[in-house]
């Protein structure tokens, strides 16, 4: 296929940050830090390592954000039919992984670690110890999820 240089830079723009974003989710979220709790013999030490690791991808991610969605917004624009139900899906699979990773990082990792943060945090049983927990497992469902659209949307592409 030959394109012309902006179609290049619309595709980069496209594929990249959506394979460096599902790379990203998966090696930190999947790979490293159950390795560092697992390995680590301080849990508040791979906590804290755990954080730094997650405001990262979240910065990684917000600024990926919006070059993929400037990509892809126009590539269904202006070389795809809206109207079709794949170059629809694609778009829409994508964005919804930017909406579901940028809630995540705006609203539940900031609740995270206010909770972390609480002197009881650590202490089993108590009530910010199941508060973490419970929102720990929203976020890693919410992390599968954004990681399956952006798998869905570079399927659909």
């Amino acid at each position: 296929m030959n394109l012309d240089p902006f179609a290049h830079l619309v595709r980069f723009l496209y594929y990249f940050p959506l394979a460096l974003w599902i790379g990203a989710t998966a090696g930190v979220a999947f790979v490293a830090l159950p390795a560092i709790f697992r390995e680590s013999a301080l849990r508040e030490a791979a906590g804290r390592i755990a954080e730094l690791s997650l405001v990262r991808l979240d910065r990684l991610k917000t600024a990926l954000a919006i070059p993929f969605l400037a990509a892809s917004a126009y590539r269904l624009f202006a070389w795809e039919n809206p109207s079709m139900l794949g170059p629809a899906l694609r778009f829409t699979t994508g964005a919804g992984m930017v909406a579901i990773d940028l809630f995540s990082a705006l609203a539940v990792m900031p609740r995270l670690r206010a909770l972390r943060a609480h002197p009881n945090a650590a202490s089993p049983g108590s009530a910010e110890r199941a508060a973490f927990d419970r929102l720990h497992s929203r976020s890693v469902v919410l992390a599968t999820l954004g990681m399956v659209s952006g798998a869905v949307a570079l399927s659909l592409s």
